[in-house]
């Protein structure tokens, strides 16, 4: 819990700037390695699904031998996004294997050294290997021990907001128009994605909520 504030502190001193989700597909295409964290939604609640299948394609056109990491305990929620992958030629590989005990237990740290080293697998079998990975955002905030583990150049794309410091004038707009891209001022590589709920009168008196917070 300490390492998971730190990050997000970190991530909130340094600041967003605008970007483009040009640049994050373009970022995306010349990397290796993907990482994604998410609230664990199903599809069709939020615009979440939409994104990371989107996202799939951007990394597609990167090319290699690619693969598709997935969070073995909340399997259903990403099953859509794993299906789409696997018709586009990923492989869908379970980031745990004992993930049920570990789970029950609270062993986070394990966890991710699963993850991690089923990265670091995947990565060992040639340059060619790359890979998308969907994992909650807690599991993934820069700084944090499963981050460092990662190649340093592997692109972060946050959907999350809360406690990072995104402004909440963007936000206002944004619920309107999910998909807005920022990117961390200082840390390049990270990006954050908009993905609110998908209508209605959430996003309607949210939206109204965070301008009149804003001024």
């Amino acid at each position: 819990m300490a390492l998971t504030r730190k990050a997000i502190n970190a991530l909130r001193e340094a600041g967003w700037q605008a970007s483009s989700r040009a640049e994050l597909d373009e970022a995306a295409a010349r990397t290796r390695v993907v990482v994604v964290g998410e609230l664990h939604m199903p599809d069709g609640w939020t615009h979440l699904r939409t994104f990371q299948r989107s996202l799939v394609d951007a990394v597609l056109a990167g090319g290699g031998e690619l693969a598709l990491g997935f969070e073995p305990s909340v399997k259903a929620q990403q099953q859509g996004v794993i299906t789409y992958a696997k018709d586009k030629g990923f492989t869908p590989i379970p980031m745990e294997v004992g993930w049920k005990e570990h789970l029950e237990l609270g062993l986070v740290q394990v966890r991710d050294d699963e993850c991690a080293a089923a990265v670091q697998d995947w990565l060992g079998g040639g340059d060619e290997h790359r890979l998308v990975l969907i994992r909650g955002q807690a599991h993934v905030l820069p700084g944090g021990p499963l981050l460092k583990r990662l190649p340093a150049d592997a692109v972060v794309v946050l959907t999350i907001p809360n406690g990072l410091g995104v402004p909440l004038a963007l936000l206002a707009d944004s619920l309107a128009t999910p998909g807005t891209v920022l990117r961390s001022k200082t840390l390049k590589r990270v990006f954050y994605v908009h993905c609110d709920s998908v209508g209605g009168d959430h996003d309607k008196w949210g939206t109204e909520l965070l301008k009149l917070l804003a001024k």
